[in-house]
Parts: structure tokens; sequence; C-alpha cells
């Protein structure tokens, strides 16, 4: 997540700013989902998330319903027993490379990481400007 934010005065809208340049709508919701989840973990009513793309200037809603809800919680619960299984050696888990990788200490070792890393280099000062 690059920035969560509850504008101003609003009661049930969650503003997700993406660094990345565009996804698709699967990805959007896939991402809508898990900050549901997490609101709702936290106490908070959402009622709509708005993923923003701000160099593509894109822009999707989705309403937090209770479908939206448990495919969040199900994403949550997977990297929970992911955690699990890695810290009692049960299971050694895939690595999926992202924006995360430049940060790992497992990054000299790591082809998923280091070809992440060459193919999105790191923006000092955050989001670039809008155009």
């Amino acid at each position: 997540v690059d920035i969560v934010h509850r504008p101003a005065g609003a009661v049930d809208e969650v503003a997700y700013v993406s660094g990345a340049a565009t996804a698709t709508i699967d990805q959007d919701r896939q991402a809508a989902a898990r900050l549901v989840a997490l609101a709702w973990l936290a106490g908070r009513s959402v009622g709509t998330v708005v993923v923003l793309h701000a160099t593509a200037r894109q822009q999707r809603q989705f309403d937090a319903d209770v479908t939206l809800a448990d495919l969040g919680a199900a994403q949550w619960a997977t990297a929970v027993r992911a955690c699990i299984d890695t810290r009692l050696d049960l299971e050694v888990p895939a690595r999926l490379a992202g924006s995360w990788c430049r940060h790992c200490d497992l990054l000299a070792t790591c082809d998923p990481g280091r070809v992440e890393t060459l193919a999105h280099p790191a923006r000092p000062g955050g989001l670039p400007p809008l155009r």
C-alpha cells in the first residue's frame, strides 16, 4: 500500500493511492478487498474504496460489501498461514516479487526480486508529479 487516505469529512470512504502506473480491475479489486478486511479488523466502517493510479490518472471505485470483505479476509488468512508455516519450517513459501523487494534482506540471492528492482527502480520523493 502506497497511501491510504480518508478524505476530510468522509465517513465511509477510503482512497488508496497506488504508486503503480496502472493495474487490471482484478488487481485493484484485490487491493480494495485487503483494505476492507483490514478496516473491519480495526473496527472501522468503510462503505467505499477508491483506488487511484496517479501516474495514469486512473480511478476505480468498489463498494465494501460482504463479498469484498470475505475476499480480503481470505487473502490475509493465506498470508498469515504462510508466515506461520515458514516460521515453523513447515513449508518454504514461493517468492513473489513486488515493490517490497528493494527492502528485503534476501535480495542478493533472489532472482525474481533483482529482476523486479531493476525493472522498477526506486523514485525518491514519493509519487511522481501529475502531468
